[in-house]
């Protein structure tokens, strides 16, 4: 009751909305992420809300949710890349794989050493059959992190 009636506990909201998704119980996640949005829809941090939310939709296969949300996020800035990536990555949940390529694609304009993003769209390519682009953009992402090699 009282963060309904004092907006500033929303941080207190925000925080047990992360609490329940590290404890895997994402629907109260989501019940809590969805309150703070509705209390401070213009808080300067209300795109990180978003970002969370749509990262626990993508947890519970929710991926056109989750593509909403990253979208709000991006829309509402700062730029990041790997929002991006990760909007890229529930396009490619939904077998949208143009979408995805386009997000991977703008998170390495935005970041060209973002090797996840590189990983990604190498898989989406392949997906695609496109064999060249998906081995090239495997390349560069091991020439990135070795991670990625194999």
């Amino acid at each position: 009751m009282a963060i309904q009636l004092v907006p500033i506990y929303s941080n207190a909201l925000s925080a047990r909305a992360m609490a329940y998704g590290y404890l895997g119980d994402h629907e109260l996640s989501i019940k809590d992420f969805t309150a703070v949005i509705e209390l401070n829809p213009d808080n300067q941090y209300v795109g990180d809300i978003y970002k969370s939310r749509a990262v626990t939709y993508d947890i519970i296969g929710e991926y056109q949710l989750a593509v909403l949300d990253f979208t709000k996020a991006i829309d509402l800035g700062p730029a990041d890349s790997n929002l991006y990536r990760q909007r890229g990555l529930a396009f490619a949940r939904l077998n949208d794989y143009e979408e995805a390529i386009r997000d991977y694609s703008t998170a390495i304009q935005m970041d060209p050493e973002n090797a996840a993003a590189y990983d990604n769209r190498r898989w989406s390519y392949l997906w695609l059959d496109e064999f060249d682009k998906s081995e090239a953009d495997g390349d560069k992402a091991c020439s990135i992190d070795s991670y990625y090699c194999f």
